[in-house]
């Protein structure tokens, strides 16, 4: 038993410290960031302006979409209500484009975790440019739109080589305080107590997951532990 607490505190640390980059899409021909650094497990969410999108392919083919695709370019007025969000399951390189026709010759091009010498973002935009056109789906592959208000705790890292940067966004804790559940305690009284506050504190927890998002997950699940550990302790 003590083994599993051990791996189960392992695994809630590692979702508590995930993080979400966010990044602006347009409305210029530009990512802001272009360049992201994200760990296993962090998602990058995509705030798609209008007549943009997300495509992922692979370096030695450009403008070419063989990997996450938020589909069609978005078409509404300013900046989607949703957000577009990949989960990174290793840290293998990613390139990425717009997939509107001619945005990716013309620079508007991404990199996760891209080598700072050799193919870098530049190296892409530059291979990029020499391309007649452009492949991408008109349905959303190997993503999913999440609303932006129920996003995690965003940070942008790398560089952008367009004229602004994208802005963090911490949606799932500004609301924490009002929301974080109550941890279990044990009672004298016996097991039954202790059994009823750790189902109080999965049932807060759950809730939070809803209202909080990513960030509001990792809470929970750390705080239904404690529940689990205070009534076998």
């Amino acid at each position: 038993m003590h083994y599993t607490y051990l791996a189960s505190a392992a695994l809630l640390g590692a979702v508590a410290n995930a993080a979400d980059h966010l990044v602006t899409v347009g409305p210029d021909l530009k990512f802001h960031p272009d360049a992201i650094t994200a760990a296993k497990g962090d998602t990058v969410s995509f705030k798609i302006g209008t007549d943009h999108s997300v495509q992922s392919g692979e370096f030695n083919a450009p403008c070419v979409q063989s990997g996450f695709s938020s589909g069609d370019p978005f078409t509404g007025s300013g900046f989607d209500s949703k957000l577009f969000q990949v989960t990174i399951n290793d840290t293998t390189p990613i390139y990425g484009f717009c997939g509107e026709e001619g945005h990716c010759q013309g620079g508007m091009v991404f990199t996760i975790n891209a080598p700072s010498s050799g193919n870098t973002v530049s190296a892409y935009s530059s291979a990029a440019a020499k391309t007649s056109d452009t492949k991408a789906p008109s349905s959303p592959v190997g993503g999913q739109f999440v609303s932006a208000s129920s996003s995690g705790s965003s940070s942008s890292s790398g560089s952008s080589s367009g004229s602004s940067s994208a802005s963090s966004s911490s949606a799932g804790s500004s609301s924490s305080g009002s929301s974080s559940p109550t941890s279990a305690s044990v009672s004298s009284t016996g097991s039954s107590s202790a059994s009823a506050a750790a189902s109080s504190s999965a049932s807060t927890g759950a809730a939070a997951v809803g209202a909080q998002g990513q960030q509001g997950f990792a809470t929970a699940a750390v705080m239904m532990l404690a529940g689990l550990m205070s009534y076998f302790l």
